[in-house]
């Protein structure tokens, strides 16, 4: 693929194929579309750095961007080659996939999956993965597919063979209650712990450590306070 060096490279872990032979690619405040040639055909620039990319439609791609602890969620119409203006998203939430439709994506936050409406930002539990006799800690990505069944890939250390073991398992989710209230944002689990970390001048480097934290487990969760904010 044709490439520019401008610190860092495009991020092809979260390569997205979409339809017309257009494959997109996050760089930085950018995403690159290349043809299947390899040679770039379009950029279109983010107001913030892109953390994924998740093709909804066949001219439609959901980015989420994320800069100092915030996320939000913006869409590119690839025919206008135009960005919607950001919209507030949960910084816990990660792991996005494509939904039922091109108004819909799924994500992860802490133990659940989500059904996130891409127009309104809102956000619907969908199922516990502890329901699904999943752990959070060793799941590496899900995806759902058309018929409704999830599929989820897991990596757990194999201590006897000193390596990671993966599996893919497919599990179909209850059903949901259709008046379900949006997620408020408050913990969903029960057993969770909260601890609450005091601090003055809080740097960037400490709030990626603790969203990091949060997101690699679930029985312990811990929040920030900002003595500072108090004092003023």
């Amino acid at each position: 693929l044709e490439t520019e060096d401008n610190g860092h490279g495009p991020d092809f872990t979260q390569l997205v194929a979409l339809e017309d032979n257009v494959l997109a690619v996050p760089q930085g405040n950018a995403v690159l579309f290349f043809g299947t040639d390899g040679k770039r055909q379009f950029t279109v620039e983010t107001p913030f750095p892109v953390s994924e990319l998740c093709g909804t439609g066949a001219h439609s791609l959901a980015v989420v961007l994320k800069r100092d602890g915030q996320s939000w969620l913006s869409l590119v119409d690839t025919s206008a080659r135009t960005v919607t203006v950001p919209a507030d998203l949960p910084a816990d939430a990660h792991s996005f996939c494509r939904g039922a439709d091109e108004n819909t994506l799924f994500c992860l936050r802490r133990s659940e999956i989500f059904t996130l409406d891409v127009q309104t930002c809102t956000l619907q539990k969908l199922v516990s993965l502890y329901s699904l006799g999943v752990k959070p800690s060793p799941l590496g990505a899900f995806t759902m597919e058309p018929g409704g069944e999830l599929l989820l890939l897991t990596n757990t250390w194999n201590p006897e063979q000193e390596a990671v073991e993966t599996r893919i398992i497919t599990a179909t989710p209850p059903e949901q209650n259709a008046a379900a209230a949006p997620d408020d944002g408050a913990p969903h689990e029960a057993s969770q712990t909260v601890l609450t970390l005091g601090f003055l001048n809080m740097s960037d480097r400490l709030k990626e450590l603790i969203i990091a934290f949060n997101r690699s487990q679930d029985e312990i969760r811990i929040e920030a306070l900002d003595y500072g904010n108090l004092a003023e």
